[in-house]
């Protein structure tokens, strides 16, 4: 029964996540294409400078390579990295924000549109509240959110898999270690998640609360009541009552959530690199089967492999975190039939 709730959840993140794609595809396709050409830049600086750039340089002052040549190369990769450091800042100060706010309009254009269209007596239904809520709450940035995070999940993917290659290359068993932060993300920081999710879902009612305050706070129409009245003290009463249950749920999954943050800590950075380089230097100082030279790309492959893991479990986890919100997007266009 749990196995079949995982995979209808798996499925569920999935689907919606191809959804949120295919809206942002059409409200906005250049935003897609960059966002994706920006993610595979950033994993492909990542591979370069410890696979490639590292190994050269090492390469080149073992074999005593002219200090002309040595310079010309690192020159020439400067130029490529200040070139896609242009060409990124670009797209995240001027293309990405345009597209975005065209997207943004669109979706929640949609989204006010389609809550026209929807009974009077749903919204005085909290489960359909919750939803709806959740729907409104960020969309934009959910959109947004998600094709950044399928960029990060299919770039960093295909660096993964080069990183691990590279290690391979120089050593098989090295690349064991990645065995680490792969338990420490995916496995620690795969069931710490469930218990973050299960907190932000348990703090939908007090969100609720804290945006209704707020809008009754600020907007002239209900200034008059709040000086007239004694609804101020019958609004603070409710806004404390949601703030004690917000500090209720932190404790409630504190105790939980601190733990698993600590294993995923260790596994993930402490395990691999004390790992890898005492390995490395026993490899290298007493069975002397890996040079200095290969000692010195493994230990600056291995850091890079285990920041791309991080990125590639990070934007997984952020794909995951947006189900809730997702799926009340996905029911609330397709509950009337866009």
């Amino acid at each position: 029964m749990e196995n079949q709730q995982r995979k209808i959840s798996r499925f569920t993140s999935v689907r919606n996540n191809i959804y949120a794609m295919k809206m942002a595809w059409t409200m906005g396709k250049k935003g897609v294409i960059h966002s994706l050409i920006s993610s595979f830049l950033d994993y492909f600086e990542w591979v370069f400078y410890s696979a490639f750039f590292m190994r050269y340089l090492v390469n080149a002052f073992e074999k005593e390579t002219s200090f002309q040549s040595i310079l010309l190369f690192i020159l020439l990769c400067g130029l490529i990295f200040c070139l896609i450091g242009l060409y990124r800042s670009y797209i995240n100060n001027v293309t990405i924000p345009l597209i975005s706010t065209k997207i943004y309009e669109g979706l929640y254009i949609m989204l006010y549109q389609k809550a026209r269209n929807v009974e009077l007596s749903c919204f005085e239904d909290s489960e359909f509240y919750n939803k709806y809520t959740m729907a409104i709450d960020g969309a934009g940035d959910k959109i947004a959110s998600v094709v950044k995070c399928v960029s990060g999940i299919l770039s960093g993917s295909i660096a993964t898999g080069v990183v691990f290659y590279s290690m391979y290359d120089i050593d098989k068993v090295a690349v064991l270690f990645v065995i680490f932060p792969i338990i420490g993300n995916f496995v620690f920081g795969g069931i710490m998640n469930k218990f973050v999710l299960k907190r932000y879902r348990e703090g939908i009612p007090s969100e609720r609360v804290f945006q209704y305050v707020n809008r009754v706070m600020y907007l002239a129409e209900y200034a008059k009541e709040i000086r007239l009245s004694n609804v101020y003290r019958l609004i603070k009463e409710k806004y404390d009552k949601a703030i004690k249950r917000t500090f209720d749920i932190s404790d409630k999954y504190a105790p939980k959530i601190i733990p698993l943050e600590f294993l995923k800590v260790v596994f993930t950075f402490s395990f691999i690199f004390e790992g890898v380089l005492l390995y490395g230097a026993y490899k290298a100082m007493v069975v002397k089967s890996v040079s200095l030279s290969e000692l010195a790309v493994l230990a600056s492959t291995m850091v890079a492999a285990t920041w791309i893991l991080i990125g590639l479990f990070e934007n997984i986890v952020e794909a995951m975190k947006n189900v809730d919100c997702l799926s009340a997007i996905y029911v609330l266009l397709l509950s009337t039939g866009r």
